[in-house]
Parts: C-alpha cells; sequence; structure tokens
C-alpha cells in the first residue's frame, strides 16, 4: 500500500514537473520572440537579414510542439516518456536557436543551462549528466559546421563577422562545454539534496499517519 502510495506521488509530481517544463518554454520563447521584435522596432543591427525570421520560424515550431505537448500531457499517461520527448526537443530548438542567431556569435548558447537544470530537476540526477552532454555534442557539430564552412550560420553570415582562428573557436567551444558539465555536476547535487528532503518528509508523513492510527486505537 505504501509501495503504491509512493509510486502514485511520484507519478503526480513528474506530471506536475512537465506541466511546468511546457508552461516555463512558452512564457521564455514569448519573452524571446517580444525582445527581438522590440530590438528590430528600434533599428538595431542585431538581428538583420534573414536571421529575424529564421528566428521566428523557430520560435513559431516551439509554439506548436508546446501545443503537442499539452494535448498530449491532457490525454497520455506515459508522462515520462513525453518528458523525455520534450527535453531531446528542447536542445534541438536550442540548437537552431543558435544557428540563427549567429553560431559562435549567438548569445543564446546559455539556453542550453536552462534545460539542463531542467532535466535534473523532473528526471533526476542522470539525466542532467545526459542532457549535458547531447548539448556539449550538438553545440560541438554546429560550431565545427561552421568554422569549417558546412554551414553558415544566418546572422554571422548577414553581419560578416571576424573569422576564428581555430585557437579561439575550439577555447569558445571547450569552454561552453566545460560549463554545461559543470552546470550538470551543480544540478545534480542540489537535485540529491531535493529528494534526500523530499524521502523525509515522506518519511514524517508516514509516521503522523501511524500515530494517528495508534492513537485512534487507543
Amino acid at each position: 500500500m505504501l509501495e503504491s502510495d509512493q509510486q502514485y506521488q511520484d507519478g503526480r509530481e513528474l506530471w506536475s514537473g512537465v506541466r511546468w517544463l511546457t508552461l516555463v518554454r512558452l512564457v521564455v520563447v514569448t519573452s524571446l520572440m517580444g525582445g527581438s521584435l522590440a530590438v528590430h522596432m528600434l533599428g538595431s543591427n542585431t538581428l538583420l537579414g534573414r536571421s529575424l525570421p529564421a528566428l521566428f520560424y523557430v520560435i513559431g515550431s516551439i509554439y506548436a510542439a508546446s501545443i503537442g505537448y499539452g494535448f498530449a500531457l491532457r490525454f497520455s499517461n506515459r508522462i515520462r516518456t513525453l518528458a523525455y520527448i520534450q527535453f531531446i526537443l528542447d536542445l534541438f530548438f536550442i540548437t537552431a536557436i543558435i544557428y540563427v542567431s549567429g553560431g559562435i556569435e549567438s548569445i543564446f548558447t546559455f539556453f542550453y543551462i536552462f534545460s539542463i537544470f531542467g532535466a535534473a530537476i523532473i528526471l533526476g540526477q542522470g539525466w542532467a549528466l545526459i542532457t549535458a552532454s547531447i548539448s556539449g555534442i550538438l553545440y560541438g557539430i554546429l560550431i565545427d559546421f561552421q568554422f569549417y564552412g558546412v554551414i553558415h550560420p544566418l546572422q554571422a553570415h548577414a553581419m560578416m563577422p571576424v573569422q576564428y582562428d581555430a585557437g579561439r573557436t575550439f577555447y569558445i567551444m571547450l569552454a561552453n562545454i566545460a560549463a554545461f558539465y559543470m552546470v550538470a555536476f551543480l544540478a545534480s547535487y542540489l537535485q540529491g539534496q531535493l529528494s534526500s528532503a523530499r524521502m523525509k518528509l515522506r518519511q514524517q508523513r508516514r509516521d503522523f499517519k501511524d500515530l494517528e492510527v495508534l492513537n485512534d486505537r487507543i
């Protein structure tokens, strides 16, 4: 009975976490869209050429995916699978945002950190490292392709940025990937502390219930 109650509680917490993840994602992309529009209307040269429309296409795709997540969350009971899909797709969306906003010059690399923290809190400590690893792989591939001229990030192409040498490119890529893993280890530690606190709270609740039953019997 206690094991069944714990599984039910775990399921409710996971459902709540995935719901909040969907809402936070919508808030973040709405803020990103609003900020981009404000910068564009003020006449800033931060977003030029095809970069701004491409960014809006990515944001629109995130909105569409979030609507799909909402329906799946309401009508499906495979919440953990839905959480896996969300986090993996989020990393691809983040990589797309970085691509259209300049690649190595993009200011949105820190979005990976949000996803790593979210994975640790919702899916557990192991997924913080998994998310950091996937983030590092996607970011590394993007920067390598940009450096070797396989792809040309839209904003970088429009602004004709200064070419980075191999040493500086490697340093920027390594620094960001190292930051991903540092955040993953920190998030894992915090999640461990949070899980420990939850277990203690559940044990206290069980103890209170046992005392209530004992008091009724007496």
